[in-house]
């Protein structure tokens, strides 16, 4: 007799949580049902064209750069690496030099004046005379070359 009780205490605290379950479930699919309804948070802000994502990418970047606060964010590895002369893992990369102190202060205060595209890459010409290339993969930028041959070939 008592492990009939026992029984029946059990399969009730079951339904009370079936019950419960149910009527969160119920509150999150009409929740579920009325965001179907609208658009994607990502639809009501208009993408920015290339040109300009560019732009906010580059200014943004070369405040960071100049202070020395660049994390790699709008990076390639590749470039990450070379700039910090040291692979993943802290293993030194030979032979590399770092950007100088002086380098890195000549965009302190440097915009994006001008921005040439080829497929899939594009450069940027900063107010302090430098190239930054870029490459995208049709919906994101990353810096991917600085220095000397960056940009070589886009505003010729």
């Amino acid at each position: 007799m008592p492990l009939n009780w026992l029984v029946a205490a059990a399969v009730s605290v079951l339904a009370v949580f079936a019950v419960a379950d149910s009527l969160r479930s119920g509150r999150a699919s009409s929740t579920r049902a009325a965001s179907t309804t609208r658009e994607p948070a990502t639809s009501l802000t208009p993408r920015l064209s290339p040109k300009r994502e560019i732009e906010q990418v580059g200014n943004r970047w070369a405040a960071l750069f100049a202070r020395g606060e660049d994390d790699c964010y709008h990076m390639t590895q590749p470039l990450c690496e070379r700039i910090a002369c040291e692979r993943v893992g802290g293993v030194e990369i030979r032979n590399c030099t770092p950007p100088t102190s002086v380098f890195r202060r000549s965009f302190e205060d440097a915009i994006v004046l001008d921005i040439a595209f080829k497929r899939h890459a594009a450069a940027a010409r900063f107010s302090n005379g430098e190239v930054v290339e870029f490459g995208g993969d049709g919906g994101t930028w990353f810096m991917r070359k600085l220095g000397a041959n960056a940009g070589r070939g886009f505003f010729e």
